[in-house]
């Protein structure tokens, strides 16, 4: 169970990197980055819990692999 998780985890954190990085080239992000020299919120959070997921999931899938 927690493989499919953990696995789970891993492919959301992907699919908010990849929206991230598609937020950060938006229009809006690129004036907010050209006024206050840095992107969007949206952009910012999309990164940031992509990556926060994505290591969980690497980390759970790490202990169902370790503890067999």
């Amino acid at each position: 169970m927690l493989r499919i998780i953990s696995i789970a985890l891993i492919a959301c954190g992907a699919l908010l990197i990849f929206w991230g990085f598609g937020a950060q080239e938006s229009i809006q992000s690129q004036i907010s980055e050209f006024f206050t020299g840095t992107p969007s919120e949206s952009a910012r959070w999309y990164l940031l819990l992509g990556i926060a997921a994505l290591v969980a999931g690497v980390l759970g899938l790490y202990s169902s692999f370790r503890s067999r």
